[in-house]
């Protein structure tokens, strides 16, 4: 098992723990103006997801798995205990396809069940596409889900040598409007870090000066995220931007570990989350 896919497994399960353990109160979401429901006030939803906004890249071939995070009230049934299919309704529908799923979780926040649907995908060919719906096939019937608005970009032949993963990228961070990288060079070469490609909304949101990395050295730094996660109408964001990078004459290109941001589950989430689906 190689370094990348170990990583993902370290993903999946941090995440997955995080979101049972719930910050309660110590991430805030939405700063938007919304609706205020009184908090003795339970309103009856069948499986709704949180909202993810995400510039995720992704290597032609790569496995990845993807949380998707959904809540419903104790009155209603959750529908996912028995998916015979789910289907992406996503722009360039040869750029990815879903290899396997799962469900996992039991967290309860009020009288709301919270749980995830994890997709493991993989890069079928080069593009950009985007995930704003799945289509899940249950006992009860085939139905289409509003999951945000989730931007992937497959590229193909990147590389995770000699410019490595350092040893402090964050998975799992609040909201705080920076990216923290941490890269290692291990190349005879000293190399330049040409640009962070990550795309939120239309936008590149990860600007950087050019810059160089030593033979054995390695570098860590915050980048400022172009993008206002306190008016975002998404409860989830997801950045794994392609890190464009010249070692001698050859251009490469690493893709680090996802950074989610906003990964905690409140009374005041589910409110909004309600809101953005009504």
């Amino acid at each position: 098992m190689n370094m990348k896919k170990i990583l993902f497994i370290i993903l999946l399960f941090i995440v997955s723990i995080f979101l049972l353990v719930l910050l309660t109160g110590q991430i805030t979401f939405f700063k938007k103006k919304s609706k205020s429901y009184p908090t003795n006030v339970v309103i009856p939803i069948s499986n709704t997801f949180l909202p993810i906004n995400g510039s995720y890249s992704l290597g032609v071939g790569e496995e990845s798995p993807l949380n998707f995070t959904y809540i419903y009230s104790s009155e209603k049934k959750d529908f996912f205990t028995e998916i015979d299919s789910i289907m992406l309704s996503n722009e360039n529908e040869n750029s990815i396809s879903i290899e396997s799923f799962e469900v996992n979780g039991r967290a309860k926040i009020g009288k709301y069940h919270v749980k995830n649907l994890v997709l493991n995908i993989v890069g079928k060919s080069e593009g950009k596409t985007e995930i704003r719906e799945i289509t899940i096939l249950t006992k009860i019937g085939l139905k289409k889900y509003d999951v945000g608005a989730l931007g992937i970009n497959v590229i193909k032949d990147t590389s995770d040598k000699p410019l490595e993963v350092g040893n402090s990228n964050p998975i799992i961070r609040g909201e705080e409007n920076n990216y923290i990288y941490s890269l290692q060079n291990n190349s005879i070469n000293k190399i330049v870090i040409n640009k962070f490609a990550a795309e939120l909304g239309g936008e590149q949101v990860l600007n950087i000066t050019p810059f160089v990395i030593d033979v054995n050295k390695q570098k860590e730094e915050e980048v400022p995220i172009k993008f206002d996660f306190q008016k975002s109408p998404y409860a989830v964001t997801v950045i794994r931007p392609s890190i464009h990078y010249s070692d001698g004459n050859k251009q490469r290109v690493l893709l680090p570990p996802p950074t989610w941001y906003g990964l905690g589950i409140t009374e005041e989430q589910i409110e909004k989350t309600i809101e953005y689906n009504n």
